[in-house]
């Protein structure tokens, strides 16, 4: 693999690793942090609340119960035979209006009337299966109960009845009375507690059956047929107040009952922790995310820099930085590539080896500014004037070669003539030294057997001839 890329794996290797590290890191300690936060500050103050709420809902209607229950005006109404039935029906549908009631009502065990606010709706009878519920409740060693009951002549659906016994002074049953809720009422209020507070809030009575939950909440209708709750639910029903865990599938429950003697009932609330930790999760993927964009950024800029960086070194290794002509390193390379191809094809290879006449004296006259001013313009002068595929290089100092491919002897010196004429009338060469300037020129073609040294070395021959002839001529080697 190459360097370059080791190096930008391993950076980005190590940024990934510490974005990684980090990230997982912050979410860990973030998980941590919202199940403290859930079981020390916000299922106690929670559950605090929504008991609170239900002081408002449910306790206040069992109280009204009580109230009609304990009222003496019941109780000798009733023992008077129930003379005026319309005074209960008032009265009746006088609590049912102050405390906002969906209904309220009276049943007698002496006639077995069953009395509504707006007259008598039934007469229980024990052989009716729809009036069992009076009958288990005057067997019933408790004062009162909270049940949920269809009566076929007050709703299509599903009733709160909170029942209570109505007592005479010696403790002999005299009859029921109580207040029903809408359980679709009862319903919107466990959504919201759950929308509010994002808790699932259910009660159970004692024996652990669910009698109040959210529609849809959960399938079970009692805490032994919950998975993960079985075990655990004798402990919770137990204790007044408890808190603790347990696992349903992929969830994870956080839970804290309490008792509410109030209403013989036990409160459930529980928080699944992925309600809490789902905005920690995409905050933490978002993260990671960004942790890759920025380090796929940073690969980038890490491959364009050394890239860039690395066509500038191989643009040192090959160019003349003065003439930007190829090296001396650059044409070698040219060179072996063209020899190459010449053996195995035949096609003819040429190479011309020229030098500015009285450089020296150039320099000396007009400084060595104007010196490097002027190779320059040869420089530009000469690849003006030979093609694409000729190799054009720096030979060193004031020499240049050129490597002429599929070019026989003849051409290789025309190509000379053309390069020195083309130099001596080259007008901002001129107007630099203010004069003509001349080149000496060597030429000769590849022999099978030729390298480099031996290609060159005929090449220098014919240059030094040319130079000691009186300069400014092209001579080819024999």
């Amino acid at each position: 693999m190459h360097l370059k890329y080791k190096v930008v794996g391993i950076i980005c290797l190590l940024l990934i690793s510490v974005s990684l590290g980090s990230s997982l890191l912050n979410y860990y300690h973030s998980i941590q942090s919202s199940d403290a936060e859930l079981k020390e500050r916000s299922l106690p103050l929670s559950i605090d609340n929504i008991y609170t709420e239900i002081q408002k809902h449910f306790i206040q209607p069992t109280l009204v119960s009580s109230m009609m229950a304990h009222d003496t005006f019941v109780k000798e109404w009733l023992t008077r035979g129930e003379q005026n039935p319309e005074k209960i029906y008032t009265y009746l549908n006088t609590f049912k209006e102050k405390y906002g009631m969906f209904t309220t009502f009276l049943v007698s065990d002496f006639t077995r009337n069953y009395y509504h606010p707006t007259g008598i709706i039934d007469v229980v009878s024990p052989s009716n299966p729809a009036n069992a519920w009076y009958f288990d409740f005057k067997k019933l060693p408790e004062e009162y109960e909270i049940n949920l009951d269809f009566n076929e002549h007050l709703s299509r659906g599903l009733i709160l009845f909170i029942n209570y016994k109505i007592l005479d002074d010696e403790g002999a049953f005299m009859g029921a009375t109580g207040i029903g809720i809408n359980v679709s009422y009862v319903y919107e209020m466990l959504k919201r507690f759950r929308e509010t507070y994002k808790f699932n809030v259910y009660f159970t009575n004692a024996a652990g059956e669910i009698l109040l939950m959210e529609e849809g909440l959960k399938s079970a209708d009692s805490l032994v047929a919950i998975e993960g709750l079985a075990s655990l639910s004798r402990k919770a029903l137990g204790n007044e107040s408890i808190q603790f865990e347990y696992q349903s599938g992929v969830d994870h429950f956080i839970v804290n009952s309490k008792y509410i003697p109030e209403l013989n009932l036990f409160l459930f609330v529980e928080a699944n922790t992925s309600d809490f930790t789902g905005e920690l999760k995409k905050n933490f993927l978002g993260n990671l995310f960004l942790s890759l964009l920025v380090t796929a950024i940073v690969a980038a800029i890490i491959v364009f820099t050394i890239n860039t960086y690395q066509k500038q070194l191989e643009s040192l290794a090959a160019i003349d930085p003065l003439t930007g002509l190829y090296n001396r390193r650059t044409f070698d390379s040219h060179f072996h590539t063209l020899s190459t191809f010449h053996r195995r094809t035949g096609a003819p290879l040429s190479a011309i080896l020229f030098d500015i006449d009285d450089f020296k004296r150039i320099n000396d006259t007009l400084g060595h500014l104007t010196g490097d001013a002027v190779l320059e313009q040869v420089a530009l002068c000469a690849k003006t004037a030979v093609r694409d595929s000729d190799v054009l290089a720096r030979w060193g100092g004031e020499e240049f070669a050129l490597l002429l491919p599929n070019t026989t002897k003849e051409e290789a010196f025309q190509v000379g003539e053309k390069l020195r004429h083309a130099i001596m009338s080259h007008t901002p060469i001129n107007s630099l030294i203010r004069g003509g300037l001349t080149i000496s020129l060597g030429v000769s073609t590849f022999h099978e057997q030729d390298t480099l040294n031996s290609l060159f070395h005929r090449v220098d021959q014919a240059l030094l001839r040319a130079k000691n002839n009186g300069k400014n001529q092209t001579v080819f080697a024999t």
